[in-house]
């Protein structure tokens, strides 16, 4: 909904690969490199690779959900005037 007020999409179809990566990347950096390095949060946070892979899977994983439960349609179906129907 937020993307599409902002204008950032045209459709309310499943996200794009791009929209999958992106978060992915961030979320990856953020809690498996820059956290565990920081003084506030070493002692609660772990890095840990094997995070990162488990974060792409569920990504993939949601990717197959919602283009299984949201396929795009190619054009909306054809709507026909009720004076024009015989």
């Amino acid at each position: 909904w937020l993307k599409k007020s902002l204008k950032w999409r045209t459709d309310d179809g499943p996200p794009t690969r791009l929209e999958l990566i992106i978060p992915l990347v961030m979320w990856s950096v953020i809690f498996e490199l820059l956290l565990p390095n920081t003084e506030w949060f070493a002692a609660y946070c772990t890095a840990d690779y094997q995070d990162v892979l488990w974060y792409a899977i569920g990504a993939c994983i949601a990717n197959f959900v919602w283009q299984w439960m949201y396929p795009l349609q190619d054009e909306p179906p054809e709507v026909i005037p009720p004076a024009a129907q015989v």
